[in-house]
């Protein structure tokens, strides 16, 4: 967020070798689940208490992508140009569109407990993670 906020390439990368978490709360992870081999059920009327950390990984995980493709130059591409400005690398269009087909796909498969409607339902805390994850949306 700090790198977004600053305009900046993120000093970490997103490219991990671990799943993400899966959404059930610790509690549930020793329930058996009857209709599959898999252990691990998160009751459908418990939100998911994790469930703000793994949408924001994702999230962060586009995010990165956006910030490197815009403030990363690569070696030897350096600008001559001494201007306060930054000069930004040439973008295609293609990437661009891309990227925001890749934020609306993001946002149109939140649950309806982090969407803006679903936050108003929802206990405290996890309404508090909601709008913090509706407003790196909205940044990104």
């Amino acid at each position: 967020v700090l790198a977004m906020t600053f305009g900046r390439p993120t000093m970490t990368s997103h490219k991990w070798t671990v799943q993400l978490p899966a959404l059930i709360d610790d509690e549930y992870l020793t329930e058996v689940n009857h209709h599959s081999s898999s252990s691990g059920v998160q009751p459908a009327t418990v939100t998911p208490r994790i469930g703000c950390f793994v949408y924001t990984l994702k999230l962060f995980s586009i995010m990165d992508d956006i910030l490197s493709a815009f403030y990363n130059v690569p070696d030897g591409m350096e600008s001559t140009n001494k201007s306060s400005e930054r000069q930004l690398p040439d973008l295609d269009f293609t990437s661009m569109v891309e990227l925001d087909r890749r934020l609306n796909e993001f946002e149109a498969a939140l649950p309806a407990w982090l969407t803006p409607s679903g936050c108003e339902t929802t206990p405290d805390k996890t309404q508090r993670d909601c709008n913090a994850l509706q407003v790196n949306v909205l940044r990104a």
